[in-house]
């Protein structure tokens, strides 16, 4: 068996397929989903600027897919950018040094590298998240799900 690897699918072809044309492909997971919307708002940060992307990850049409949305916080934790929360931009998220709340755990989890966070790893009210740094002084958060 070959395997082709193509961001985003596996493509799986046998000696007994490739002879009859015919290929299989693995379909994107919610959480490679929520991931690629991160890194993909990540990448737009970096190239365009801190002021450009927050306009746009607060913008409703631009950083949202599939229920999918970018929030972005700067590094104590205040709403910099929110599609749904334009109200809450400014606001500190973070109530103390020793808050162990979702977005303490979500800025931790930037800091270190970026990653997930499920309803499965703690109490997000059925919510998952991808979590990043963009530059060190402020960091980016995918969520997807029913709030």
């Amino acid at each position: 068996m070959i395997l082709f690897f193509i961001p985003g699918t596996i493509l799986a072809e046998d000696p007994a397929a490739a002879s009859s044309n015919i290929s299989s492909t693995t379909a994107t997971s919610a959480q490679e989903a929520l991931m690629n919307l991160a890194l993909d708002a990540k990448a737009y940060a970096l190239e365009n600027g801190r002021a450009t992307a927050l306009s746009a990850f607060s913008d409703k049409a631009t950083f949202i897919r599939n229920g999918m949305y970018i929030s972005a916080y700067n590094q104590s934790g205040v709403l910099l950018a929110d599609p749904y929360r334009a109200d809450k931009i400014g606001t500190s998220f973070i109530t103390e040094e020793h808050d162990t709340g979702i977005v303490r755990q979500l800025k931790d989890l930037a800091q270190s590298g970026g990653g997930i966070l499920t309803p499965e790893m703690t109490d997000t009210k059925g919510l998952t998240y991808y979590a990043t740094d963009i530059d060190g002084g402020w960091w980016i958060v995918a969520t997807s799900g029913n709030s």
